[in-house]
C-alpha cells in the first residue's frame, strides 16, 4: 500500500535529539540559540563584518580599524575604532555588565588619553564609558537617565606591559557597582541612580567624537543587560549555533519495500544545510553518487535534491526494511541556523514486525517441465485483506522473499502472522497453510491454485 508520511516537528516528544544543541518549537526544528539571555552583544572578532551574536543587527562598522587574528586592531596611535548598532542595547537600563579582553600597544602608559569603550546616544543621558589617561589610570563614568554623572571612578596603573592581554570587567548597578582587572577588585561604589533604555551606539576603541587615538587590540567584547552574580571569569559561547552538525530523528521506524518520493520544507541561510541519511535495519546509509554506502556522519549525507526518486529506489531494491530518516542540521559558521518544518515521503508501506515468536524460514525448489527454473521471484502475503496498525490500514501486498537460483532453489523468511498464506511463484498464485514452526519446506505443504 502506498502511504505518505509527514513529519511536521510539532511535538518535541516524538523526536530524538540533543536538546542542548537543537530545539523543536512552533512546528520547526532548528539549532538552539546559545546566546545567553542577558547578553546584549558579544563580539569575538572571528567574523569579518559581524559581531558573534546579539539582540539586534550584528553588522559592525570599522573606522580605520581592522580585524585580524580574532582581534579588533585599534593600535598605532591614530584614530581607529568600531561601532555596533544601537538596536542591540534596547534592554540596557539600570544594570550593565562590560567584559573586555584587550592588549595595549605600549609599555607603562599610552602617553595620551585614549578610550576602550563608550555607550552614547547623542546626549549624556545613560552615557557610559571606559577611558585611560596619559599616565595609565583607567576611568569609568556612568551617567543617569537625565544626564547626571552618577559614577566617576578610576584606578591607577602605570605599569602596563606591551602586548600583554588584560581583562577588565565592569558591573554597573544602582547601589552596587564594581570594577575588576584580571579578576582583582579595583573599586566598588554604592551610589544609587536611575538609568533608562535609549538608542545607544557602542564605540569600541574610541569615544563617540572619534577624537582620541587608539592604542589597543581587543580580543573579546561582552555587553550584558544584567550584572548577574558578579562573575568575573565567565566563558561565553564562541558561536551562536552549534557547528557539530547535530541530528534529529523520529522516534519510530517505518517499514517499507520502497521509498517513492521525498520532499522537505526548509530555510537555509548562506551555506547552512539540512541533509539526510537513512537508517536501515539499525545501520545508517547514504547515496555516494553511484551506490548506497555506509554513513558515519554529516560528511556522508545527502540533500533532498540528491535523493531523487531513482536514488531512493536503491535504498530498498524492493526488499523489506525497518527505516527512518536521520536529519542533520548544519550551520556554516555558527552565526545562523537552518530550519526544517516538514519532511514528507511516500512509501510502499509494509506492516511492522509483529509481536510473535516464530520467524518461519520457507524454502523449496521450482521446476518447469522437469527442469530447474532459475530467476523466478517467490512472493508471499497473508491470505486476508490487511491490518490496521498505528491508525493506518495496511493492505497486505506481496513481498519478495527470494529469487530461485540455478538449481531452482529458494529460501526466505516470513513472520508467522497467520496459518493461511498466498504464495506467488512467477505469475501463478497458490493458497497454502503454513505451520507455526521455524523451518518449513514447500514440498511438505499442499498448495491450492488461486484462480485469477
Amino acid at each position: 500500500m502506498t502511504t505518505t508520511i509527514n513529519r511536521t516537528f510539532t511535538t518535541p516528544g516524538n523526536y530524538t535529539y540533543d536538546s542542548g544543541l537543537i530545539e523543536v518549537t512552533g512546528g520547526v526544528a532548528k539549532l538552539k540559540d546559545a546566546k545567553p539571555s542577558t547578553c546584549s552583544i558579544f563580539d569575538s572578532y572571528v567574523y569579518a563584518n559581524n559581531a558573534t551574536y546579539g539582540d539586534g543587527t550584528l553588522t559592525r562598522t570599522l573606522v580605520n580599524a581592522t580585524i585580524s587574528g580574532g582581534e579588533l586592531d585599534c593600535t598605532g596611535g591614530t584614530v581607529k575604532y568600531a561601532t555596533l548598532p544601537a538596536d542591540n542595547f534596547a534592554a540596557l537600563s539600570t544594570e550593565i555588565k562590560l567584559d573586555m579582553l584587550f592588549r595595549p600597544d605600549f609599555n607603562n602608559n599610552p602617553g595620551e588619553t585614549t578610550y576602550l569603550f563608550q555607550l552614547y546616544d547623542g546626549t549624556n543621558n545613560n552615557n557610559f564609558f571606559v577611558s585611560m589617561s596619559s599616565t595609565g589610570s583607567v576611568s569609568i563614568r556612568v551617567y543617569d537617565n537625565v544626564g547626571g554623572l552618577a559614577i566617576n571612578q578610576s584606578f591607577v596603573k602605570g605599569d602596563w606591559v606591551l602586548n600583554q592581554q588584560y581583562r577588565i570587567v565592569v558591573f554597573v548597578k544602582s547601589g552596587d557597582s564594581r570594577c575588576y582587572l584580571d579578576e582583582v577588585s579595583k573599586w566598588s561604589n554604592a551610589t544609587t541612580f536611575t538609568r533608562g533604555s535609549s538608542s545607544t551606539i557602542a564605540y569600541v576603541g574610541a569615544n563617540s567624537v572619534g577624537s582620541f587615538n587608539g592604542h589597543f587590540k581587543i580580543a573579546k567584547l561582552y555587553v550584558g543587560n544584567s550584572v548577574g552574580s558578579y562573575e568575573t571569569d565567565t566563558t561565553y559561547p564562541t558561536a551562536r549555533y552549534s557547528a557539530a552538525n547535530p541530528t534529529i530523528e523520529w522516534n519510530e521506524t517505518f517499514f517499507c519495500t520502497d521509498i517513492n518520493t521525498l520532499s522537505d520544507t526548509t530555510t537555509e541561510t548562506g551555506s547552512d544545510a539540512v541533509k539526510y541519511a537513512l537508517e536501515r535495519n539499525g545501520a545508517n546509509y547514504y547515496w555516494d553518487g553511484g551506490a548506497v554506502a555506509s554513513s558515519s556522519g554529516y560528511a556522508q549525507s545527502n540533500t533532498s535534491a540528491e535523493l531523487t526518486d531513482e536514488v531512493l529506489d536503491e535504498f530498498t531494491s524492493g526488499n523489506r526494511y525497518a527505516m527512518k530518516f536521520i536529519v542533520y542540521l548544519h550551520s556554516d559558521d555558527g552565526s545562523t541556523t537552518p530550519e526544517i518544518d516538514l519532511l514528507s515521503f511516500n512509501i510502499n508501506a509494509s506492516l511492522e514486525n509483529p509481536d510473535v515468536n516464530t520467524l518461519v524460514n520457507l524454502e523449496g525448489y521450482v521446476y518447469d517441465a522437469g527442469q530447474a527454473a532459475s530467476g523466478v521471484a517467490i512472493k508471499v502475503r497473508p491470505y486476508e485483506q490487511g491490518k490496521v496498525s498505528n491508525g493506518i490500514f495496511h493492505r497486505y501486498e506481496y513481498e519478495t522473499i527470494d529469487t530461485t537460483d540455478a538449481n531452482g532453489h529458494f529460501s526466505g523468511f516470513v513472520y508467522y502472522l497467520t496459518d493461511q498464506w498466498e504464495i506467488k511463484i512467477g505469475k501463478q498464485s497458490y493458497r497454502v497453510s503454513i505451520p507455526d514452526q521455524e523451518e518449513v519446506n514447500l514440498k511438505d505443504l499442499t498448495l491450492t491454485l488461486v484462480e485469477d
